[in-house]
Order: C-alpha cells, then sequence, then structure tokens
C-alpha cells in the first residue's frame, strides 16, 4: 500500500468499525495523512484540506480562523495535539453548508 493510501485506510478503518461521528472521521483523515509524510512538502494542507472536503462532501461548512488552523495543524503533526483534541476543535467549528 502506498503512503498516501495509508493514511486514508486510518479514516476509512473508523468510519467502517467504530462509532465514529463525522469530526472523528475528519480528524483520523487529517491525522493519518499528516503522519504519513507520503510527500515530500504540504502533508499538513493536504491533511488539512483532505478533512475540511471530507467535511464539505458530508454536508458540513468549516471556516476556522487561518492562525488557528495552521497552530491546529502543525500540533498534529507534531504531536502537541492528538486526534482526539483536534476531532474536538473539529466538531466546535461545524455548521451547515
Amino acid at each position: 500500500m502506498a503512503l498516501p493510501e495509508m493514511g486514508c485506510a486510518r479514516a476509512m478503518n473508523r468510519a467502517v468499525n467504530t462509532e465514529a461521528d463525522i469530526a472523528g472521521i475528519a480528524a483520523a483523515y487529517a491525522y493519518g495523512i499528516s503522519k504519513a509524510r507520503a510527500f515530500a512538502d504540504g502533508n499538513k494542507r493536504t491533511a488539512f484540506v483532505t478533512a475540511v472536503t471530507f467535511l464539505r462532501l458530508n454536508g458540513y461548512s468549516f471556516r476556522p480562523d487561518p492562525v488557528e488552523g495552521v497552530r491546529m495543524m502543525e500540533g498534529l503533526a507534531s504531536g502537541r495535539v492528538d486526534e482526539a483534541g483536534f476531532a474536538k476543535w473539529l466538531a466546535a467549528g461545524l455548521g451547515p453548508i
């Protein structure tokens, strides 16, 4: 399995095998992609865009403060923010499209 697919497999597994909510699945995408480090550059950006796109495709809007978004993604990638904390942050900012 290639690195990008490994990052996404975490979220797909969570969606099928757990009671995860939409923010938890989006957080799993962000976590998996940021930790897989599949690309030479842009892993955190790719992880964030994937999570937000997943939310949008499922009927949710998420528009955080840009500085807060950078802080949270850097925290997730470095381990200062765990996947559950990232999911809570996402859930707090969800709205309808």
